[in-house]
């Protein structure tokens, strides 16, 4: 493939079947000819499962290559062989016309047509896992979709509660993605299998190898169970088997109801409302230092200290019981 490259161009998309040495993506995992076109630019499209006719003129330019070996003696080498198929390649695009052509041969249709230009190359795109892909759906005729995405569905998985700023050493997944601050980001296929430091504060997050050197960094994430790659390095792609909570660590909101014992869940810790508003809905919003509570009117009802640790009670300080009878 880099032999035809260097000599034709580069292509604007390659189909090929769905084989391991061609393009495995349908399996769940790429190539290196895969990578290496989308280095390139290239788009590598392939039929579908068990669906020869789709590459249809590569399959019968194979049986017209087989026909005319057949009519000729058995080469007795691979030498031998590759001269029967660069004779045959001579014949069959400069001198054999081909009537879908209109009686040209191949190579003065190649001629007379205008190259494509170039494609431009994008960062290495790892396949989406299928938790990340987003659903489809149907519009009736007529309407307008909306661009604005939809809310994500309310998860009652607790929050994750990370802190402003850490790192983590994990080691890189077969599909090249690590996992750090609940979220999954991409880094490599060809780095699978190394261990990396993952580095964040309340803007960013930063990926570099064991011994310092930069890999790749994307924004803080706003939630948990998003997946982060080359084209989805901005905004992230919730993924639907993950729950979709503000992430701690960084500036939030959330829209809580009031348990009967008075007190409401959020950055993995529970903080006391009043008894008195059980059931009522309350907006907890919090910065790098601070919990507050407020009603959905935007009255103040309480402010704590953010947790530092998981699964902590914060509430109101008890006064101490009077020794006097």
């Amino acid at each position: 493939m880099s032999t035809a490259v260097r000599r034709w161009g580069v292509p604007q998309r390659l189909l090929s079947d769905n084989g391991l040495a061609f393009n495995p993506t349908r399996r769940g995992f790429t190539g290196k000819l895969v990578d290496y076109l989308i280095d390139l630019g290239v788009k590598p499209i392939t039929g579908k499962p068990n669906h020869p006719t789709t590459q249809g003129k590569n399959e019968r330019f194979h049986q017209t290559l087989q026909k005319w070996l057949n009519a000729r003696p058995p080469a007795k080498s691979l030498t031998a062989l590759q001269a029967l198929v660069d004779e045959f390649d001579d014949y069959y695009n400069n001198e054999r016309v081909h009537q879908a052509l209109d009686g040209k041969t191949p190579a003065e249709a190649w001629a007379a047509t205008q190259p494509a230009p170039e494609p431009t190359a994008e960062p290495r795109m790892p396949s989406i896992p299928p938790s990340a892909r987003a659903s489809t759906s149907t519009s009736a005729p007529g309407t307008v979709t909306s661009a604005t995405p939809t809310a994500r569905p309310r998860s009652r998985a607790p929050l994750a509660l990370h802190p402003a700023e850490g790192t983590l050493t994990v080691r890189i997944k077969s599909n090249g993605q690590v996992k750090a601050l609940s979220c999954l980001f991409y880094v490599s296929t060809s780095r699978a299998g190394q261990q990396v430091h993952v580095l964040w504060n309340e803007q960013g997050v930063e990926i570099f190898t064991h011994d310092g050197e930069y890999l790749i960094d994307y924004p803080r994430p706003s939630t948990t169970g998003l997946y982060y790659g080359p084209r989805t390095a901005r905004l992230g792609t919730p993924m639907k088997t993950a729950g979709h909570n503000p992430s701690a660590g960084i500036t939030g909101t959330a829209q809580r109801s009031v348990s009967n014992g008075g007190y409401v869940g959020a950055l993995a810790s529970k903080f006391y409302a009043s008894y008195k508003r059980s059931g009522q809905q309350v907006t907890v919003t919090w910065d790098a230092t601070t919990v507050t509570l407020a009603d959905t009117d935007g009255t103040l009802i309480a402010a704590y200290a953010k947790p530092t640790e998981p699964h902590g009670w914060h509430g109101p300080t008890r006064a101490l019981p009077s020794t006097k009878s």
